[in-house]
C-alpha cells in the first residue's frame, strides 16, 4: 500500500512511523490499515495484519482437524491511533488451537518478535505455555545410554562392546564430519558410518544391533522422531556348518591330554575339561567358570552365562570322578582362578585347545571347543533321550 504525500493523514502517519523506534518497514501497511480501520471502528477479520507463526508443528491425529483449521495467529488488541503509541495501546494477542486446546489471550508484550518467539516455543513443546526441551547432543546421548545399560546390570562384556562401538567409533566419525546433533544421524549418515567398519559379517550384525539399540533408546526418550537404523539392512552372513567329533577324534584328544598333563597350568585340567564339554554340552565360558557347588553327586545344575537359562544334566561317572579330583588354586571353582576376566579365560582356553588339536596324532582339523557342544547335541538327538533337556541346553545350536 503506497502512501501519498498529498494526503495529510497518511503523511502524518508515515512521519510517526519513522520516528517510532520499534517501527519496521514491513509494519507500515499493517499499521496504516489499523489507522484506517479505526476510523471506521472495525478491524477486518481476514486482513494480513494477523501474522501466522506456525512453523514445524505437526498436529496429533485426534487434534489435527481443529489445529489445522485454527492455527495459532498473532494480532493486535486494538488499532493504533497515534505515534509513538501510549503504553498499553499495542498488546499482541494469540488466538488459535494447539494440541486440541483453544486459546485466546494477550501475551503481555508489544514486540511482535517476542510474541512470535513465544508461540514458536509453545509449538516446539506441543503445549500451550510449554518450554522448548533441550535435546542432548550425540556424545551426551551416548553417555546416558551407557549409564542406562549399567543401571540395567547388563554383562560387562556387553557394555564394553557397546562403548567400543559408540564412543570408540561413532563419536570420532561424527567429529570428523562435524555432526553434533542427533538429527544429523539420518539413514545416509549411518550407512556411511557402517562403511568404515572392518568387522566380519557376523560381528557387523551384532554391531548393527548395538547401533539400533542406541537409537531406539533415543527414540523412546523422544529425542528423535524415528529410528533411522531400522532402514539399514544387516549384512549377509554365510554360516559354515560345524560337525560333531567322532569317537576316534575324542579318544585322540583324551590321549593327547594325558601327554600334555605337565604342560603349564592348563595341562593338568585338560582331560577334565574335555569330559565336561563332551557330556554336558556347555559353552566354553560356562565350563571354564563352573563352580563346584553346581555339581551335586552326578547332577549338574546352573544358569547359562549367555542366556540365563536354568539347565540340568546328569554326568557319567568318568566325568564326575575327573571333576572331583581336579585341583585348582581357587577351591570354589573347577578351572577358573577367579581373578582374570571371563573373556580372557575363554581366549586362553581356546589357545590351549588349538594346541591340543594340533598335537594330536594325526591332528584334528577344524577342531574347536564348540564342536563338543555339537557332539553332545548329536548324540542326545540320535539316542532320542530327554529331548526337552537337550533343547534347554542347546537353545542356540544350529545344525546345517
Amino acid at each position: 500500500m503506497t502512501l501519498g504525500a498529498d494526503r495529510g493523514g497518511d503523511f502524518r502517519l508515515h512521519q510517526g512511523l519513522r520516528q517510532h523506534p520499534n517501527a519496521f518497514a514491513q509494519h507500515v501497511p499493517v499499521l496504516l490499515f489499523e489507522e484506517l480501520a479505526n476510523k471506521r471502528r472495525q478491524i477486518h477479520p481476514w486482513f494480513g495484519h494477523r501474522l501466522n507463526t506456525s512453523v514445524f508443528f505437526v498436529s496429533r491425529r485426534e487434534n489435527s482437524r481443529k489445529d489445522a483449521r485454527w492455527p495459532l495467529r498473532l494480532s493486535s488488541e486494538r488499532a493504533l491511533i497515534e505515534f509513538p503509541p501510549r503504553p498499553g495501546t499495542l498488546a499482541v494477542w494469540v488466538q488459535g488451537s494447539l494440541a486440541g486446546k483453544w486459546i485466546k489471550k494477550s501475551l503481555n508484550t508489544r514486540e511482535w518478535s517476542v510474541a512470535a518467539a513465544t508461540v514458536h516455543e509453545w509449538e516446539a513443546a506441543r503445549e500451550i505455555g510449554g518450554k522448548r526441551r533441550e535435546l542432548p547432543g550425540i556424545k551426551e546421548a551416548i553417555s546416558k545410554y551407557l549409564e542406562d545399560s549399567e543401571a540395567r546390570h547388563l554383562a560387562a562384556a556387553t557394555i564394553r562392546k557397546r562403548r567400543e562401538l559408540l564412543e570408540g567409533k561413532l563419536v570420532p566419525f561424527c567429529q570428523s564430519k562435524g555432526y553434533e546433533r542427533l538429527s544429523d544421524l539420518n539413514v545416509d549418515t549411518l550407512r556411511t558410518f557402517r562403511k568404515t567398519w572392518k568387522f566380519a559379517a557376523t560381528s557387523a550384525v551384532k554391531r548393527l544391533e548395538y547401533l539400533r539399540g542406541f537409537l531406539r533408546f533415543c527414540e523412546e526418550s523422544e529425542w528423535i522422531e524415528r529410528n533411522p537404523a531400522k532402514a539399514i539392512k544387516p549384512p549377509r552372513v554365510t554360516r559354515k556348518p560345524t560337525l560333531p567329533f567322532d569317537n576316534a577324534e575324542i579318544d585322540r584328544a583324551l590321549d593327547t591330554a594325558e601327554r600334555l598333563k605337565t604342560w603349564g597350568t592348563f595341562g593338568p585340567k585338560l582331560r577334565a575339561m574335555i569330559l565336561l564339554l563332551r557330556h554336558s554340552g556347555l559353552r566354553i565360558q560356562d565350563a571354564a567358570c563352573l563352580e563346584r557347588a553346581r555339581l551335586n553327586d552326578d547332577k549338574l545344575f546352573l544358569y547359562t552365562q549367555k542366556t540365563g537359562t536354568p539347565v540340568y544334566c546328569p554326568l557319567p561317572p568318568t566325568a564326575v570322578e575327573a571333576l572331583q579330583n581336579q585341583k585348582n588354586e581357587r577351591p570354589e571353582y573347577f578351572f577358573w582362578d577367579g581373578k582374570s576376566e571371563r573373556e580372557t579365560t575363554v581366549k586362553s582356553w581356546n589357545r590351549v585347545f588349538q594346541k591340543l588339536f594340533a598335537t594330536c596324532d594325526p591332528p584334528i582339523g577344524g577342531g574347536h571347543p564348540h564342536r563338543f557342544r555339537d557332539t553332545f547335541a548329536f548324540l542326545y538327538s540320535y539316542a532320542a533321550l530327554n529331548c526337552r533337556m537337550c533343547r534347554s541346553f542347546l537353545a542356540t545350536v544350529r545344525f546345517e
